[in-house]
């Protein structure tokens, strides 16, 4: 029989009070896994929202990294949704059997009928008979013997001082107080480097510090000679670490960092690109210093949704790009639409192309759009040698955009979709692409590097 147990909230922040527990169910020999799902908007606690979505995953990511058995499952935050307890048990309908780890204070007055469960939540009284519950104690929470459900569980937690809330945390941090011992260690570092709960605005720029001891993991093509070597100069100026680095250190062109960006984007490292490819627009000179401050941009990426002509339903994450293309003789027909409304009836072209403003300066640019600064909220569409409608080349729409874009005749005009040139989908019929609410990066950068002239240099021709 295969058990797991749901740990659900809004983890806004979480805490370490959070991290503990999960320990601790995590180290219980009859559960097989722990899922812990963050919740999007609640109607019930409107400071759900003080956060985005895109910084909580992060938050959650790092603080419920490398424990055993443990999965973040952040369908939720994508969605910007909140999944009542009732609606898991379907979700995940092929466990044999599912427990809720909550806290005791949802109980109280369960003897009566009175519980917060029986009461608010979806269905309460038939999950007060028929769930299992995992129990924590709260500190100032007194519970009778008939409160406690038929399936319930007590957890003996040992979490003592650092036992807080979400809101404990928030507070101190809005009034300016310590809060370093509640949260884990970069957990309150990117809070300090974002300024979060401070009740102001939310940069996407920042700068990052370096440790006293800067741990470093590498992701390098072993056939470029010059990248090797470096790794071995690096390697002896800094500590070397898969598991737990400090920076995520690319080293070859700008598809290298892609792959790594693609490959590692939750473990909530910033990545730092060394140029030893060619155009390096989203690189570092190869000598960079990384034992010294360094400019920071957080940089979201694009959700993917493509269907193809079996029905069948593919997701991804786009770093740069994502775009349809033709996958015959004939142009593409295709339909557009931003949020909701049609904005080009039939779009005859080559294909279509989603970017990034990290993604504008490859192939957006090369169909003719302009490069965009990488802390602009702008989503980049452009289509590849349009016939028609004449004149339409390219759209810059704010980076909140929802794109939809359909084929008009998916089976004598078949597209295929192409997610970072590395992710290929035959015979797609519809494609839609947002920004993600989870997916982010923090891309570092050498003081000595000026993105603005990068911008402004890859809008003319190279000098010889």
């Amino acid at each position: 029989m295969k058990r797991i147990a749901i740990f659900g909230g809004s983890f806004n922040p979480p805490g370490l009070h959070h991290r503990r527990i999960v320990e601790l169910v995590s180290a219980m020999p009859d559960f097989d896994e722990v899922i812990v799902l963050p919740c999007g908007i609640r109607p019930d606690k409107q400071t759900v929202g003080f956060v985005p979505a895109i910084h909580r995953a992060a938050l959650v990511d790092m603080t419920f990294a490398n424990i055993p058995k443990v999965t973040v499952d952040l369908t939720d935050l994508e969605k910007d949704t909140f999944t009542p307890t009732i609606d898991l048990e379907e979700r995940y309908t092929d466990i044999e059997e599912i427990w809720h780890v909550i806290g005791s204070d949802l109980l109280v007055g369960g003897g009566d009928g009175k519980s917060v469960i029986q009461c608010n939540w979806k269905n309460g009284s038939k999950l007060w008979q028929t769930a299992h519950f995992l129990v924590c104690e709260r500190n100032g929470v007194t519970l009778r013997e008939i409160d406690m459900p038929s399936n319930g569980r007590i957890i003996e937690t040992d979490i003592g001082d650092i036992a807080r809330s979400s809101t404990d945390i928030r507070g101190r941090i809005f009034d300016a107080e310590p809060f370093e011992d509640l949260v884990m260690p970069n957990v309150a570092k990117y809070i300090k480097r974002y300024g979060l709960y401070r009740g102001g605005f939310i940069s996407n720029t920042s700068s990052w510090t370096p440790p006293k001891k800067l741990q470093l993991a590498y992701n390098f093509d072993t056939h470029n000679i010059n990248a090797e070597r470096a790794v071995e100069k690096l390697a002896g100026l800094y500590t070397t670490s898969d598991i737990d680095p400090d920076l995520i250190v690319s080293l070859g062109g700008d598809g290298k960092l892609l792959k790594a960006i693609r490959a590692n984007w939750r473990r909530r490292v910033p990545f730092v690109g060394l140029n030893f490819g060619h155009h390096g627009f989203l690189l570092n000179p190869p000598d960079t210093n990384l034992n010294q401050p360094l400019s920071i941009f957080h940089l979201p990426l694009l959700y993917v949704k493509v269907v193809d002509l079996r029905g069948i339903v593919h997701r991804g994450i786009a770093v740069n790009d994502v775009w349809l293309e033709r996958a015959c003789p004939s142009t593409a027909w295709l339909s557009v639409s931003a949020n909701g409304k049609e904005m080009i009836t039939k779009l005859e072209s080559d294909g279509i192309l989603v970017a990034t403003p990290q993604g504008s300066c490859a192939y957006a640019r090369s169909m003719g759009a302009p490069p965009m600064p990488l802390d602009s909220n702008i989503i980049t569409l452009v289509g590849n040698n349009v016939a028609y409608p004449l004149g339409w080349r390219f759209a810059m729409l704010p980076s909140d955009t929802k794109i939809e874009v359909a084929t008009l005749e998916p089976s004598r005009r078949p597209v295929r979709a192409v997610i970072d040139g590395d992710t290929v989908i035959e015979n797609a019929v519809s494609l839609t692409v947002r920004q993600s609410n989870i997916a982010a990066i923090e891309l570092a950068f050498d003081p000595r590097v000026n993105i603005s002239d990068k911008i402004v240099a890859a809008q003319f021709p190279a000098r010889s």
